[in-house]
């Protein structure tokens, strides 16, 4: 009957938004969440690209999406990404002299190097590779 097609029909695409939700996707993030109580010893190894973010900035969640493929993007070029809740975490945030919402920077051995560039996936993906880059070719000087 034609009932029974709608209601299947509806039921398909149901599925298909429920399938196609961030919610379902969000385990599944290459984004490290990070706090106080990992943050030290997470991010202490490798190069970590971290964004601190308060969750009220309106800002911070559009560039949710953007960071997410930063992550993904980075995976392969041994840099790890990261976020924290800096508004929620003070401490962190104030050792980091946060100011703003969202601030991004680089950590690696014990150093942060600040990210002034454009919010866009391929300028926080560029600027991570070429200090990875570089990293790598000190290394090799020894």
């Amino acid at each position: 009957t034609m009932r029974t097609m709608i209601v299947g029909w509806l039921k398909a695409v149901a599925l298909l938004l429920l399938l196609s939700s961030p919610l379902v996707a969000a385990g599944s993030s290459d984004v490290v969440t990070l706090d106080a109580d990992n943050f030290d010893s997470t991010t202490k190894d490798g190069i970590w690209f971290v964004e601190f973010y308060a969750p009220w900035c309106g800002h911070c969640k559009r560039i949710a999406p953007v960071w997410e493929k930063v992550a993904t993007q980075l995976k392969s070029h041994g840099v790890r990404v990261g976020k924290i809740d800096a508004d929620g975490e003070a401490e962190i945030a104030e050792q980091y002299a946060i100011a703003a919402y969202p601030t991004f920077k680089l950590l690696h051995g014990g150093k942060a190097v600040d990210y002034k560039g454009q919010t866009s996936e391929e300028k926080f993906v560029e600027f991570a590779k070429d200090y990875a880059a570089k990293q790598g070719r000190q290394a090799s000087k020894g």
